[in-house]
């Protein structure tokens, strides 16, 4: 594209505040969330399980309720033993907000987290020759 093209094109842009706006789903937001949450080291999901068959897949549970430009997110995380709780709930919070005011331009009220699991790290088990 040509110098004189591009500058047409922004003579003739509307102004971004006559443009619209993007409205984002809450369902989205809590994608957002739940994924950014898993980010944080000793934070981890749940494992999924189906008719007692575990799927080998671990998800944060994630709600968004979001209101205009501020939403309010409800996460249940499983922390990593022997991982400290109240200092990866910090970071899940912290890390959680800037992503979500990041990626989805939106300002994040609150953020509750409750951790529902301790796992433990899995050990191979002994075999017995």
């Amino acid at each position: 594209m040509s110098a004189t093209a591009s500058t047409a094109l922004v003579e003739h842009s509307p102004d971004a505040s006559t443009r619209g706006r993007t409205i984002l789903a809450d369902r989205v937001v809590q994608k957002i969330a739940a994924r950014a949450a898993l980010e944080v080291p000793g934070c981890l999901g749940f494992s999924r399980t189906i008719i007692g068959i575990d799927t080998r897949r671990s998800a944060v549970t994630a709600t968004a309720v979001t209101d205009g430009s501020i939403t309010g997110l409800t996460l249940s995380i499983a922390v990593a033993y022997p991982a400290p709780i109240t200092t990866t709930a910090r970071a899940v919070r912290t890390h959680v907000q800037q992503r979500v005011e990041t990626l989805c331009d939106l300002s994040v009220d609150h953020i509750d987290i409750t951790v529902a699991a301790l796992p433990r790290p899995h050990r191979k088990e002994a075999r017995v020759q």
